[in-house]
């Protein structure tokens, strides 16, 4: 099997029932971090503690605050998260501490609940264990053979900036398409390439990401879609062009499923197709992004799917486009920014030639604040070390520059009286082009191998 180790799915295990938020076993961490002070909600789990700790700060305010837990601040306890093969579920309101300045915690009462009989607990839910090579693929399989970034081409002299290929979505209801990554990263072009890295990868047959659509009969008018999304490895020499025109051949990579389990970890179950036009989500994407030569594997929450449908080139599959749109259908969500800084920290922790000073994590996150770490890149000598010497370089400049502009879980001012207007942004919104065209799939790399 071809080496996919840094196109793996990303580290969290998210299941594909339609969850709107994504944790790791250990616990949901939403903590929004910047460079300097900012105004976060931050919430642990802690699977050796009966209480979970949300520790917030309140936005800059001109008023003067005595005591944040004058009016108890702590009433949205976070969601459900998986302690080993038990479901830890936390209620409010919870008990808030002061702390410094305008700093609180919260401690919520935490129940776990042992799944039954064969279940297994992924992302805070209890789901069928089973067996991925006992996953039957249907016939109707795409496989993306263009992704693009969406807000790389500014518009000459617009000011506020204007972009050519402007993508995806609106997530805060302001009347303008949200993609807050993708003009960042335009931004630093001539720096990072983005997408000519996405480019030379899928050209090449490292990146192939496939797209499962079950249920269909009718191309025109349909309900309840199943879809659902696999990373791939092509079978025998590559021939991108063959694979464009619909009649790629490929085996699913083992690491596209929830672990112990069927299900894939990217789907989106429920979808849609109206007047030949697909729509889909919102739910969870894992979106493999490559900044400055390395590798991100990152969440994307609030996903949402658009675009133009038709037969496929092997007959099998379905086209996914844009129709009338020449940049693709679009595919948009949200990133959490604490989700960003955990996949730089666990890219550059793979990196044996770099040394961190003072701490094991390239970015170091206490309470408010997000810095970087001083890291030695003298070692990286090696070809192969190309991506761990850029992206401490970068590491200042990704936290200066990406302050989140959405919020994604809906909460309002974390106390009363406070001078506070709004919720507090804890996410990044990102917006992607993609074309797709039928495949086949032969099954999961390794399942067939003998035992």
């Amino acid at each position: 099997m071809r080496n996919l180790t840094r196109f793996s799915i990303v580290l969290t295990a998210c299941t594909a029932l339609g969850a709107a938020a994504c944790g790791d076993d250990g616990g949901d961490t939403k903590t929004d971090t910047t460079a300097t002070t900012t105004t976060p909600d931050a919430t642990t789990s802690n699977p050796d503690s009966t209480t979970t700790e949300d520790t917030t700060s309140t936005p800059d305010s001109d008023a003067v605050v005595t005591d944040p837990c004058a009016t108890n601040p702590c009433i949205n306890p976070p969601g459900p998260v998986c302690d080993q093969n038990s479901i830890v579920t936390s209620t409010g309101p919870g008990t808030c501490t002061a702390g410094t300045g305008t700093n609180y915690t919260c401690t919520y009462t935490e129940t776990p609940t042992a799944c039954t009989g064969t279940d297994v607990c992924s992302a805070g839910a209890c789901v069928a264990a089973g067996d991925k090579c006992d996953y039957t693929f249907g016939s109707k399989v795409s496989y993306v053979s263009y992704l693009s970034l969406g807000n790389q081409k500014k518009v000459e002299g617009s000011s506020p900036a204007q972009y050519e290929d402007d993508c995806c979505f609106d997530f805060n209801d302001d009347g303008k398409i949200d993609n807050k990554l993708g003009s960042l990263l335009g931004g630093l072009q001539g720096v990072i390439d983005v997408n000519g890295s996405i480019t030379e990868q899928i050209e090449g047959g490292d990146l192939a990401l496939l797209l499962e659509t079950k249920g269909v009969d009718d191309l025109t008018n349909d309900t309840s879609l199943d879809i659902a999304g696999f990373y791939g490895t092509p079978v025998g020499t590559f021939d991108y062009a063959a694979a464009t025109a619909g009649n790629g051949t490929f085996v699913v990579n083992p690491a596209s499923f929830v672990p112990n389990t069927m299900l894939p970890l990217i789907a989106f179950p429920g979808a849609s197709i109206t007047d030949g036009k697909l729509a889909a989500g919102p739910n969870i994407f894992n979106l493999s992004i490559p900044i400055a030569g390395a590798q991100l594997n990152i969440a994307v929450s609030n996903t949402k799917l658009t675009g133009t449908v038709s037969a496929g080139g092997n007959g099998e599959g379905l086209k996914i486009d844009g129709g009338a749109d020449v940049h693709g259908a679009r595919l948009g969500g949200v990133v959490k920014k604490i989700d960003l800084i955990n996949a730089l920290n666990s890219f550059v922790s793979t990196c044996t030639c770099v040394e961190i000073t003072g701490g094991d994590e390239m970015i170091a996150v206490s309470g408010n604040t997000a810095s970087c770490r001083q890291a030695s890149t003298t070692n990286c000598t090696a070809p192969s070390d190309s991506s761990c010497k850029q992206i401490p370089g970068y590491c200042g400049t990704l936290l200066a520059l990406l302050t989140p502009d959405i919020d994604t879980d809906g909460d309002d001012c974390p106390s009363p009286g406070v001078n506070c207007t709004a919720g507090i942004n804890d996410g990044i919104s990102v917006g992607v082009f993609l074309k797709a065209n039928s495949a086949t799939v032969t099954g999961v790399d390794t399942c067939a191998a003998p035992e």
